[in-house]
């Protein structure tokens, strides 16, 4: 990546400006560096800029800045070309800004060499990171409660906590990545009941969400219009606080079927968590925060039964009257997610925390943080709520599981296989189908941004086109296929001069652009950013695959071997950028490459 040549350019600009300001308390090299950006225009040698109005930005007034052009007389005269690689300094008009152009082979060499040889996170390794401070972090993952079906919902915030997880632990944070489960209320003891009088031991080993899905539909009508079922619904809830031994295991025969049917989802999307919080183990201490609301009246029972929240008038948008529900009772709901948080703090200490889950909970969690502050909890404002958009498609199909999806991908991806590439089905293959149709998902969501409905169709996500998952996947095997059969390993002395073709030129620049797009990801928190520079990253490969064949044959072996190291180069980029995502990259070698000529 750029960040050597940022700091050359930071090294350079800094005495500079010096002469122009007696304040030099943010003219570091830490700073000025991270304005510096790779240009992207196609051209005969690499450029760099920075913008003059972010220089001027930093100095105490905004005229302290030396006429621009004096500014890069000043540069030029420190010495061109210099020893590392700046061939030229120029002014751009717009926008306004210092342009360094660098010699080509230096640039191809240094990039090269920098994401070949280096394996440190990029907070080590960029600059664009060294004014990062590493923090504790806790990334909140929205789960099904017991019984549940795991829904598309639920899909979308496992894969972007992933990936707010990643992308913190690539800046340099300690991550610990938790969810908390709804294991415990009078909705436990009514599915507990109505298993009891609807539901059956075979149906519920086979398809263990979906049945107690219909056991709970069957079970809401009996308990609206039978008294002794609901009085029998009490009695467990009742039995199960009291801690009666055979009411309780019972129900942890549900939930641990439930739990493992989960667990296997959770396996086929790489879900894991370093602590997981169940409200069975701290029922009492969910009670007293409700106690606690109402005794301080931040939570007052209406006369009408409705629940009211106090808080300030001043916060508009903000429901807060709700008409309370036995089965989902929202009082019950507000003080778990004040206890989720509360209990994340006292344990972890966080400095801050991301609850990933659909723009649906918004006004939850804004009640849950301004209650927070009436409770006394200055660090309320370190607890973030990430909103995802409820995508339309699924809010219409609301009763399809999210594996019921996932199988049916896998069931056109691997007739794709067959139909589109004339794979013969076996293992391998339908582990390939597996693979290819999950990151297909993962990636056509996370292509779009959070707060962004889209339409899902099968076509686009399962799609074998430039933008999609599928083409990231075979890219990344094909690539990898190439490293495992060349005979060849990197070598820091291996000459790079030969990749003289624009193709290449491209590609190598593009590289140098990647922690430009890890940082850029980072700020907003949107893996969209990374996506299409890895869609970007596919598009040079394709072109420069077209003029870089790798010969086999090929007597050059200095041709051979730079064009390797670029592919190598390629490789790890493509790599690092599916595991931010917190996809699984595609590794068997299907079939050689179409760039290796035989």
């Amino acid at each position: 990546m750029a960040s050597f040549f940022r700091w050359r350019i930071a090294d350079k600009i800094i005495p500079v400006l010096k002469k122009t300001s007696s304040y030099d308390g943010l003219l570091r090299p830490s700073v000025v560096s991270t304005f510096v950006r790779v240009n992207r225009s196609p051209g005969q040698q690499p450029q760099l800029y920075i913008p003059l109005e972010r220089l001027t930005d930093i100095l105490p007034q905004k005229d302290n800045l030396m006429n621009p052009k004096e500014f890069v007389r000043l540069l030029r005269n420190q010495g061109l070309p210099t020893a590392e690689g700046f061939i030229d300094i120029t002014l751009n008009e717009s926008p306004l800004s210092v342009v360094f152009t660098v010699d080509k082979h230096v640039f191809s060499k240094i990039i090269l060499m920098d994401i070949c040889s280096n394996d440190e996170i990029m907070a080590k390794s960029s600059c664009l990171f060294q004014k990062v401070s590493p923090k504790k972090v806790i990334v909140d993952c929205c789960l099904p409660k017991v019984g549940e079906t795991f829904k598309m919902a639920h899909f979308r915030s496992a894969i972007h906590a992933n990936f707010i997880a990643n992308i913190n632990k690539t800046a340099g944070h300690n991550v610990t990545k938790v969810t908390h489960i709804q294991d415990w209320s009078l909705e436990s003891a009514f599915l507990l009941t109505g298993f009891h009088h609807f539901g059956s031991k075979e149906k519920l080993l086979q398809e263990p969400s979906q049945h107690l899905s219909e056991v709970s539909k069957a079970a809401i009508s009996e308990y609206r219009n039978n008294p002794d079922f609901r009085n029998e619904v009490n009695h467990y809830f009742k039995k199960m606080k009291e801690g009666d031994i055979d009411i309780i295991s019972k129900w942890n025969y549900l939930k641990n079927i439930c739990q493992k049917q989960l667990d296997s989802i959770y396996k086929k999307i790489d879900l894991t968590f370093d602590d997981v919080l169940f409200d069975s183990s701290y029922s009492s201490e969910i009670e007293e925060i409700e106690r606690n609301l109402l005794r301080k009246k931040l939570i007052v029972i209406q006369d009408d039964g409705k629940v009211k929240v106090n808080i300030n008038s001043d916060y508009e948008g903000i429901k807060n009257t709700f008409r309370e529900n036995e089965m989902n009772s929202f009082l019950y709901g507000l003080s778990r997610a004040i206890f989720s948080v509360s209990y994340r703090k006292k344990k972890h200490d966080f400095d801050l925390m991301y609850h990933v889950a659909p723009t649906s909970e918004k006004n939850l969690f804004s009640l849950v943080h301004l209650l927070l502050k009436e409770l006394g909890h200055d660090w309320s404002d370190h607890f973030q709520h990430i909103r995802l958009k409820n995508i339309s498609h699924f809010k219409q199909n609301k009763n399809v599981g999210a594996e019921q999806v996932m199988d049916r991908a896998k069931i056109i991806m691997l007739d794709k296989l067959k139909r589109d590439l004339q794979m013969q089905v076996d293992e391998t293959v339908e582990q390939m189908a597996e693979i290819l149709s999950l990151s297909s998902l993962s990636i056509h969501d996370m292509k779009h941004r959070r707060n962004v409905d889209y339409e899902f169709s099968w076509k686009d996500v399962l799609s074998f086109g430039q933008n999609s998952g599928v083409s990231l996947q075979l890219c990344h095997a094909g690539l990898k296929g190439l490293q495992e059969d060349s005979d060849y390993i990197f070598k820091v002395e291996i000459d790079t001069s030969p990749l003289l073709e624009p193709a290449s030129q491209n590609l190598i620049k593009h590289l140098s652009r990647f922690d430009e797009m890890v940082y850029k990801s980072y700020v907003t928190l949107e893996p969209c950013i990374i996506l299409q520079y890895l869609f970007s990253l596919w598009y040079f490969i394709d072109k420069a695959s077209n003029v870089m064949k790798i010969d086999i044959k090929e007597k050059r072996l200095i041709v051979l071997k730079a064009r390797l190291m670029l592919y190598e180069a390629t490789l790890k980029t493509l790599r690092r950028g599916l595991y931010l995502l917190g996809i699984t990259p595609y590794e068997t070698n299907y079939s050689p490459p179409d760039f290796v000529k035989k």
